[in-house]
């Protein structure tokens, strides 16, 4: 082979080009003639495969997120991949409903932390469980105590009484021996506002850590024994002691309480269940009727599970009701005995009650000495006590009476140690005490009681609270540890200080902790004390940012979605003095003069928050959903108040897209309108009509129930305003009694609108109307809505809002854990999809459905165990053409108490 070693020529190259040219060509004619051996196949590559984007969905929780004040997560719909935060909303926590000799903390040895419950904070507004780490400063927020339905309890002459949630946290926790549980005392809720006991899990390595349980409502007392005026009943936050763990006489653990009596006003109009023929007495010309106070003792059901039902042990000689109680009880191990004191309004006489005899032993010594006992305190291991006497600050007719400490022994001596006279002039008391066996040490919080400082925000305290240290050993001398002030530790110290300290640390009952309130900026902040270094450290207990989310978001379907929130940031009350705004005048929490409620604007793609927006403060409630008309416009249905006689009305509001107000279009006089507290939910269909549940006046003004009723308004008129023949009594107990599940939806498939109802009454059976089928679109609210009854005498009752898929589909949830279809045509329902799971007692379909993705339905299931517990939240997927279905845990993402659960589809 020869080879061309001179260049190519220009010649050359062209010939070389035409010769490659043709070759090239002749090979795509061999490739469009299959066969021959001189043509070669030219392979086009496919086309990339289509990648479909796993459906997202946005899960809004009210106490979710570090701060438990609310988050939106982001959750993969057909993959198990974790959720992300999508939106926090930060926040401080703080304390509602302040009083001084409350809002006590305990230290826990088993984790060297202290804990304590935020009376009035979270998103239930019942309390919040923190625990604090005095080492690094580190305050942590546990739970929001849940706000769960309960059942109606029967009382004793068959009548019926609702249960509330408890509530009313103002005394310290007790813990259990081994500091693996701790016990609640509410003053208020459970039966008739008897007060409950709650039992928290603070054991980290159990499966149900930080699970609460209702272990006893005080309203059992009175239904075993049959009789109202045999009572444990508390009738006020300052009229039950503190709780301690004693033996009962057979030696098992129990924890006793001392309630003081009630004093009712005999009267016709005297609640059923208040006495009028116990102990009948006549003061100041009024007839009383009274309950004797007592001291008692409730025992666990199970010593080995704390959180499994409690009962009432046994109690003790009752004393007369109009006696103030010690808070403070001690018990006794060396006499094994329960002590306390009580003292009479008009003698100021001591006395002690013991467990062993189970009757009073009277001590004449102390009259006149003593004002406002707080109760006894361990002083050693033999039994020995501290009796604190909080004084009383004189006036010409009653003497002077400064705070006081006696020594009662256990040989039943009764002597006065300590006089605290520099309290008298400062005009201090004392508002708590802790006593401590590993310093040997008595701590006090001393505070101005003579004012009306801490329940107003126009008074200021006349004396800055102080806390001391008092040492048995040399007397009681006073060591002033803290001094309040506006600006730090607060003006007010409340509840009983606690003490404590791990072993590792230098001194026993190093650090000493306590709440403080009435500071400049806050309602409320928490206070350390270092024994070690003399230093005081206050952390702010107030919600200066964040805001409870609530429902689900809606897709304005240009980019955004909007989300109705609860604002928490506090603001200066108007009412407040000016010198004084930003003290008293910051109160913090929902449901205070701090607290708005408005929307939040979401840019999906950015998921920033574009802006939010607060409501005016007279709006008492939203719908719990916002609905946008087919030409995009923004509606949404309010409670409020007219503040002229007439009680609270609802009415139909218009959204301002750009700035987020209100828009009133129609408001409804209430003269003739009641509103029970159930759930409403505007809808609207097309870009016509907006329906809203309304309730009529009452039926029966003496049985106080109303009947149920769908109004329709134009949004292009409001004056054409109408509501629906009643759809039957709105609350149960009184035959047929409807209750509206939401409020309606509209179809577009089929061009009606459907509701569903629930009866309450005697055996819960659900109903299902349609409404306006048929009815022009011109026509719409001129007359009354249409309403017919498709499907009635449902077992399986709804408890979501009839849902339209986009297909046509109409589906709903059940209270029973059931996914239903609705024909309309053939009206009746069938099982889509049973929900329930085998080891779930009972589950409910609870809030708001959405379409995850074509004919696919998410929606939220709460499952509950034998004993009505909730035990888990999932989300559940299901295909409404296959029925097949998913189901996801978000136990952790929302709470169990989250009032209007759902979804919204973020891609």
């Amino acid at each position: 082979m020869l080879l061309h070693s001179r260049p190519f020529s220009s010649a050359s190259l062209s010939r070389l080009s035409r010769w490659a040219g043709s070759l090239f060509a002749a090979i795509l004619v061999g490739c469009s003639h299959g066969g021959h051996q001189d043509e070669v196949a030219v392979v086009t590559p496919p086309p990339p495969p289509v990648v479909v984007a796993d459906p997202t969905l946005l899960l809004s929780s009210v106490d979710g997120g570090a701060s438990l004040l609310g988050a939106i997560n982001e959750l993969p719909l057909e993959s198990s991949a974790a959720a992300t935060a999508y939106a926090k909303f930060e926040g401080t926590a703080w304390i509602h409903g302040i009083k001084s000799s409350g809002h006590g903390l305990v230290f826990n040895s088993a984790d060297n932390k202290f804990y304590a419950v935020l009376n009035g904070a979270g998103a239930d507004k019942l309390g919040m469980l923190i625990s604090f780490d005095p080492a690094t400063d580190k305050l942590t927020l546990l739970k929001s105590l849940p706000r769960r339905s309960y059942p109606k309890v029967t009382g004793i002459n068959a009548e019926t009484f609702e249960f509330e949630a408890p509530n009313g946290f103002f005394r310290r926790p007790l813990l259990s021996p081994d500091g693996k549980a701790m016990l609640l005392r509410s003053s208020y809720g459970g039966v008739d506002d008897r007060g409950a006991l709650i039992h928290i899990n603070l054991d980290t390595k159990s499966a149900d850590y930080l699970s609460d349980s209702l272990v006893y409502s005080f309203f059992d007392y009175e239904k075993s024994r049959g009789n109202y005026c045999d009572s444990l009943r508390n009738n006020g936050d300052d009229q039950i002691s503190e709780m301690v763990w004693g033996l009962d006489p057979a030696g098992k653990a129990v924890v006793y309480m001392a309630v003081q009596g009630v004093a009712y006003d005999v009267s016709l109009a005297s609640n059923p269940t208040e006495p009028r023929n116990c102990n009948l007495a006549t003061i100041d010309g009024k007839t009383i009727d009274k309950i004797m106070g007592r001291m008692f003792a409730l025992k666990p059901g199970d010593a080995s599970d704390l959180a499994k039902p409690w009962s009432y042990s046994h109690g003790y000689s009752t004393f007369d009701p109009l006696l103030h109680l010690g808070r403070q009880l001690y018990w006794d191990s060396r006499q094994k005995a329960v002590r306390w004191t009580t003292e009479s309004v008009g003698g100021g006489m001591l006395d002690f009650y013991a467990g062993g005899d189970g009757g009073p032993r009277l001590y004449f010594g102390a009259t006149e000495q003593c004002f406002r006992l707080q109760g006894l305190l361990p002083l050693n291991l033999g039994g020995d006590s501290i009796a604190m006497c909080s004084g009383l600050n004189g006036s010409d007719t009653v003497p002077d009476s400064p705070p006081r400490i006696f020594h009662y022994t256990a040989n039943g001596f009764f002597t006065q140690h300590a006089m605290l006279n520099n309290f008298y002039p400062e005009r201090k008391f004392i508002n708590g005490a802790t006593s401590s066996l590993a310093s040997r040490r008595v701590f006090i919080n001393g505070g101005d009681l003579s004012s009306d400082c801490s329940e107003s925000v126009t008074v200021p305290c006349l004396a800055d609270s102080t806390l001391e240290e008092l040492d048995p050993v040399t007397g009681y001398f006073q060591q002033i540890l803290a001094k309040g002030d506006m600006t730090s530790s607060g003006r007010l110290f409340l509840g009983d200080p606690a003490v404590g300290a791990a072993m590792t640390e230098p001194m026993a009952d190093r650090y000493v902790v306590w709440f403080g309130a009435m500071v400049k900026g806050y309602s409320a902040v928490l206070n350390k004390y270092d024994r070690s270094t003399g230093k005081t450290t206050s952390l702010p207990l107030d919600p200066k940012t964040g805001a409870h989310p609530l429902g689900p978001l809606l897709d304005l379907g240009n980019g955004q979605a909007i989300a109705r929130v609860l604002a928490a940031a506090p603001a200066p009350n108007p009412r407040a003095d000016k010198a004084y705004e930003g003290v008293g005048g910051y109160a913090g929490g929902p449901g205070m003069l701090a607290s708005q409620q408005g929307y939040a604007w979401f840019d999906l793609k950015t998921k920033q928050m574009l802006r939010s927006v607060s409501q005016d403060r007279a709006i008492k409630a939203f719908s719990q959903e916002r609905v946008k008309l087919d030409d995009g416009s923004l509606w949404e249905a309010i409670v409020y108040n007219l503040n002229d006689g007439f009680g609270d009305c609802r009415a139909f509001n218009k959204i301002d897209a750009s700035s987020g107000k209100l828009l009133p279009l129609k408001a409804e006089r209430c003269d003739d309108t009641s509103f029970p507290s159930d759930p409403f939910a505007l809808a609207g269909r097309g870009s016509t009509a907006l329906y809203l549940p309304f309730w009529k006046a009452n039926v029966d003004a003496a049985k106080g129930y109303a009947d149920a009723t769908l109004a329709c308004m134009r949004v292009d008129s409001p004056a054409a305003f109408i509501r629906s023949d009643a759809l039957g009594p709105a609350q149960a107990g009184f035959g047929n009694a409807h209750r509206i599940v939401y409020g309606a939806s509209y179809s577009p498939a089929n061009k009606a609108m459907y509701l569903a109802t629930a009866k309450l009454a005697d055996a819960d059976q659900g109903t299902i109307f349609e409404v306006d089928k048929g009815v022009a679109d011109a026509d719409l609210c001129k007359a009354k809505p249409v309403i017919t009854p498709l499907v009635s005498g449902l077992s399986d009752v709804p408890s979501t809002r009839i849902f339209s898929l986009k297909s046509g589909v109409l589906a709903y949830g059940t209270s029973n854990g059931k996914l239903m279809k609705l024909d309309p045509a053939a009206k009746s329902v069938a099982l889509l999809a049973d929900l329930r799971t085998a080891n779930a007692a009972s589950s409910v379909v609870r809030g708001y459905l959405a379409e995850a993705k074509e004919n696919v339905l998410a929606l939220l299931v709460f499952d509950y165990d034998a004993g009505g517990r909730n035990t888990a939240r999932r989300l559940v997927t299901v295909d409404v053409l296959t029925a097949k279905q998913s189901s996801r845990d978000v136990t952790q993402l929302i709470s169990e108490s989250e009032p209007y659960p759902g979804v919204m589809r973020l891609n």
